[in-house]
């Protein structure tokens, strides 16, 4: 009877069907159900299975037990986190479903504090443009450069949960320095860290967003997208730093050549994955398709890559394309021009900071996302910090991000400080 019970079970909707037509006596669910089986058996009709539930952005696709190590050498696992590495369910620069994987590290202290354990959606800095470079690969070897910055947020009780972006550690191409997919990688391994069974987290859990460089793109995106694809989060504040705001502004910068002016063709490469319309690859100029060659396939904390990018500093960004340069034609300048970050209000307080001779993101873009976001009426706090250059402005002012976050959590109040400085 088994099969006729599943048989059944598969067309119970008829029993409403035939109560909505008058005169058609309605028998008791499972008999009708069980008839109805019997009768599309006999006659040849294939049952149709009950339609599962839609897979919603967020929803964790796959958990497995990671580790989350400060240790390149013995691996040996921070004590006292229960990591598990992520697969869930994302959208692109498109709106596109994606599968996307990332980290949820959770303390295995009971939270102390006042309400739900708060939750940091951590937006990693650049790691690479392959898979083995992906947050979710460097966490369980230690050699994250974002480990000491994660173990400060979980010593502090908090849970974290940090994407590895659209395109990294889960096959796929890399969608590098793309607002719109940042954005909502990250927003969505939130969602998924609260739907994780046994994270303790849930939809009143308060968030805070934490990012810099790459990722203080992605935490920027964040503040002023998240109301509208993400509105049941809680998002207490955000801090983002070295915030590339506006790619048609940074790559004219490169024009006159800048300290890594090489990742100007990653960003073209990752702009190209995001939106299939931008052919880049017959852009290339033999110099910069060997550039892209051997980027593509290296992490940026290994020495070559890192030296690779330094020699690209004598020049200028043209010289790795051919007769046109892409950057200034119309379809990547509105690529471009849909991906700034300064065009919408953030509802929530920001903790804005960069270094004032970083030589990688320039700070006048820094300077102008506060002037679009502060004159839009939002609260910012704006810290920079005087002859410091990118990676010391990252260093420097983590103490100052938990703070605000902390804060934040404790819903102490902040009213930014748009009225001063520059």
């Amino acid at each position: 009877m088994r099969w006729l019970q599943q048989r059944a079970d598969s067309v119970v909707i008829l029993g409403p069907v035939a109560a909505m037509r008058p005169g058609i006596p309605v028998p008791k669910p499972r008999w009708f159900a069980i008839l109805a089986a019997v009768l599309l058996t006999l006659c040849g009709v294939p049952s149709i299975p009950a339609p599962a539930q839609p897979v919603r952005a967020g929803d964790v696709l796959g958990a497995e037990p990671s580790r989350f190590s400060l240790d390149p050498f013995g691996k040996t696992p921070v004590p006292g986190v229960r990591a598990t590495k992520i697969t869930y369910r994302s959208r692109d620069a498109l709106n596109r479903p994606i599968e996307v994987t990332g980290t949820v590290l959770v303390p295995e202290k009971p939270w102390r504090g006042t309400g739900p354990r708060p939750l940091i959606g951590y937006a990693s800095g650049t790691k690479g443009w392959v898979d083995r470079c992906a947050p979710s690969r460097q966490l369980p070897q230690g050699i994250d450069y974002n480990g000491p910055q994660l173990a400060a947020l979980l010593a502090h009780g908090w849970a974290v949960t940090m994407t590895d972006y659209e395109g990294l550690g889960h096959g796929g191409e890399h969608t590098w320095q793309v607002a719109d997919s940042e954005a909502h990688t990250v927003l969505d391994s939130v969602r998924a860290a609260q739907r994780l069974p046994g994270s303790g987290l849930g939809w009143q859990t308060p968030v805070g967003i934490y990012g810099y460089s790459q990722g203080g793109g992605a935490a920027a995106a964040v503040a002023e997208q998240a109301a509208s694809y993400a509105p049941e989060l809680v998002i207490k504040g955000v801090s983002a730093g070295g915030v590339p705001s506006d790619w048609n502004v940074h790559l004219n910068t490169y024009q006159a050549g800048r300290l890594t002016t090489g990742t100007a063709v990653m960003v073209g490469a990752g702009f190209a994955h995001a939106y299939p319309e931008l052919k880049f690859g017959r852009y290339l100029s033999e110099r910069g398709r060997k550039l892209y060659d051997f980027l593509r396939s290296r992490c940026l904390a290994q020495p070559d890559s890192f030296l690779a990018l330094l020699g690209t500093a004598d020049g200028k960004v043209n010289r790795f394309f051919g007769a046109v340069d892409p950057f200034r034609t119309g379809p990547w300048l509105r690529r471009f021009a849909e991906n700034r970050i300064g065009d919408r209000r953030p509802p929530m307080p920001v903790l804005l900071f960069h270094g004032a001779q970083d030589e990688i993101v320039p700070v006048d873009m820094a300077r102008t996302l506060r002037r679009d976001w502060c004159a839009r009426g939002a609260n910012i706090t704006w810290q920079e910090y005087p002859m410091v250059e990118h990676i010391l402005a990252f260093e420097l002012n983590t103490p100052a991000s938990i703070d605000f976050l902390d804060r934040r959590f404790r819903n102490v109040a902040t009213g930014g400080n748009c009225g001063t400085g520059r």
